[in-house]
């Protein structure tokens, strides 16, 4: 097999083998001097070799656009590959069919100088060969969605090594389908998950994910955002079949949707839910993707001593619609499976949203108390850290709980699925501090413990810089839903707690100020009820 006509590898090279694989290819001629990326870890590739459909675990292939002083505009740089929660399209298609590609901005000062001399028309030509097809590691891509990429705080540039006056911030993340490519077969209609790779379009694919001629009535732009639903990346659960599944209208109230996002499921059902997800509870809701729909759909508490399994999903929900039931993709199992994105449980302290900030100090009586007010509990939640850290630093138990609430590179251990390891240690602070600690270190007498610490608590410190919180802890976020049974009057909350807040013998009045906080707005509301 050749490779661009320089990179030659034996045909009987064995993939399975990373290692080997690696060392072969540091070794050829042609890879002499070259730089190589990092190292996909041995397990993430163990699992690319599997049949990645039908996983609620998917590889993500990525990799970022970085503009060029001298030649080409880009330079393309992969990343190592990810193990995360899949997507739809990747359950449906395999994780190998699709590609993620962030690019800075092409607009602006901090350009290249050859891009920035041809004015608009040098994004116009960008844009245009972005929309082309493009061949890569022996498959045809092609692009069928963006969204901009979503920074807390400021940008950064993880791997942007080249340093000059260009601007690499990176701002749009493209997703780029493989249409076609070696071993792929000529669609023949609508093949279910499970079948041979076949080839499609963009088209088809964008066809698939919500009909483009059903919804010709809504505002293009809209429908366009409205592909990146089949991209959040989830837990499938059950099939739901199609005789469990209840479309309904709206419940209005002031001419204003209250199901908008909400919706209802039975007890039944839910406790399946659970199970599959090996839930030790069942909680009172799950928000989650289902077919067309989006939102939180709660239990329904009078189905509880009842066997009947249903799910409630009504018009607001749906974002798309797919109303020919002799379409052929209204088969697939991918439109009936329910993905859950998150759960209700215990309410907890929150941090105050940046999006309320401008609006508490515009509606404050005195704006400048309430500076001083929001100042005082930034101050308040630094010392509390600082204090938890010292007292865990004289007991190697409570040390071990204040690292595993700290440690700010958990995430990434999750989507790894591994503990990287550098040096006979783990390579991240928090994971050697564990290790240390397991082992009978105590963190006052080891010198090793108390640099690691440091370290994991300048962690911290940077990402307060990067992105501001402060804890309110009488506050909390819950999931809300409407009154489906219609007992409460208008202007009235109910609140269930999992734990009894108020002392023995003593009732607690509680002052409800609700913030309805949505993708797109801040409501404000307030009510007041006895509980």
């Amino acid at each position: 097999m050749t490779i661009d006509d320089h990179l030659v590898l034996p045909r009987r090279l064995d993939y399975g083998q990373y290692d080997r694989l690696w060392s072969h290819l540091r070794k050829l001629p042609v890879m002499q001097g070259k730089s190589f990326p990092p190292r996909t870890d041995k397990a993430i590739w163990d699992v690319l070799l599997q049949d990645t459909r039908l996983t609620s675990r998917g590889i993500t292939m990525s990799g970022y656009f970085q503009f060029m002083l001298d030649g080409p505009i880009f330079q393309l740089r992969l990343r190592p590959l990810q193990l995360d929660n899949s997507h739809r399209l990747e359950r449906r298609f395999g994780a190998e069919r699709f590609l993620e590609i962030d690019m800075p901005n092409i607009t602006g000062t901090k350009v290249p100088k050859t891009l920035r001399d041809l004015n608009s028309v040098g994004k116009a030509v960008i844009v245009k060969w972005l929309t082309d097809q493009h061949k890569f590691i022996g498959k045809t891509w092609t692009v069928f969605c963006n969204k901009p990429i979503r920074t807390k705080g400021k940008p950064k540039n993880k791997g942007l090594e080249t340093k000059s006056e260009l601007d690499n911030s990176l701002t749009q993340r493209l997703f780029f389908f493989a249409v076609t490519g070696d071993g792929f077969k000529p669609c023949k209609g609508t093949p279910l998950p499970g079948s041979t790779q076949d080839s499609w379009t963009a088209d088809g694919l964008l066809n698939w994910i919500r009909p483009t001629s059903e919804n010709r009535s809504q505002p293009y732009l809209k429908l366009y955002a409205r592909t990146s639903l089949s991209l959040s990346r989830n837990n499938p659960t059950i099939v739901i079949p199609w005789d469990q599944i209840l479309y309904k209208e709206d419940m209005m109230f002031a001419g204003e949707a209250m199901t908008d996002g909400a919706g209802r499921l039975s007890f039944a059902l839910a406790q399946k839910i659970a199970n599959h997800l090996g839930l030790d509870s069942l909680p009172s809701g799950f928000q989650a993707r289902f077919g067309d729909a989006k939102g939180f759909w709660t239990i329904d508490p009078d189905t509880i001593n009842y066997p009947d399994e249903w799910i409630e999903v009504y018009e607001s929900q749906q974002k798309w619609t797919r109303k020919d039931v002799n379409d052929p993709h209204y088969e697939d199992p991918a439109y009936r499976t329910f993905e859950v994105n998150g759960k209700s449980g215990e309410l907890k302290s929150a941090d105050l949203n940046t999006q309320l900030l401008p609006i508490l100090v515009d509606r404050a009586i005195d704006k400048t108390e309430m500076i001083n007010v929001i100042g005082q509990l930034l101050e308040q939640n630094l010392a509390e850290t600082i204090n938890s850290q010292r007292d865990a630093m004289m007991n190697p138990l409570t040390c071990m709980e204040w690292v595993q609430d700290t440690n700010c590179r958990l995430t990434e251990k999750l989507k790894t699925g591994v503990v990287p390891f550098a040096g006979g240690l783990p390579a991240l602070s928090g994971d050697r501090m564990s290790v240390l600690l397991g082992a009978g270190f105590h963190p006052v007498t080891c010198k090793l413990l108390r640099e690691l610490a440091q370290r994991l608590y300048s962690q911290k410190c940077d990402d307060l810089r990067n992105e501001l919180k402060i804890t309110v802890h009488r506050s909390t976020y819950a999931y809300m839903v409407p009154d489906f049974s219609g007992v409460l009057e208008p202007d009235e909350v109910y609140i269930h707690l999992s734990k009894n807040i108020s002392p023995p013998g003593k009732l607690v009045r509680i002052k409800v100020i609700l913030f309805v906080i949505s993708e797109n707005r801040v409501d404000y509301f307030s009510a007041l009820r006895a509980m």
